[in-house]
């Protein structure tokens, strides 16, 4: 006699387990929340008088200046990190890739040039 209500009970269980199942599914599929969400979409800033940027000196890959001067007259992204990161630099890189690919091949393309920062100590 106790083996069969405990049968009945995990079954019951069971039972339960499913019809909750099916109803969040069912829920999910009627519910225009997970549908009808529109893409998030870009935001920045532009600043109507911008500060302009004081002078500055860095040194490049090629042991030479780099200056406020190669940044003038192209659009730059400036990105700050660690030369040696691991995935998270990789990722960013990859998107600032598909990035610059994408914004060049509008009509109205600019020149553009990606700038990469090193924050290493000692760097």
């Amino acid at each position: 006699m106790r083996v069969n209500t405990r049968f009945w009970r995990e079954s019951a269980i069971l039972g339960a387990c499913a019809c909750a199942l099916g109803l969040g599914v069912w829920v999910g599929s009627q519910s225009s929340w997970f549908i009808d969400r529109a893409a998030p979409t870009a935001n920045g800033l532009v600043f109507e008088n911008p500060r302009p940027i004081s002078t500055f000196q860095l040194i490049d890959f090629d042991e030479g200046t780099f200056s406020v001067d190669r940044l003038t007259d192209r659009w730059s992204f400036v990105y700050f990190g660690y030369s040696t990161c691991g995935q998270i630099c990789t990722e960013t890189l990859t998107e600032l890739q598909h990035l610059i690919l994408a914004l060049a091949s509008q009509d109205n393309a600019q020149p553009i040039q990606v700038v990469f920062v090193t924050v290493d100590p000692g760097g």
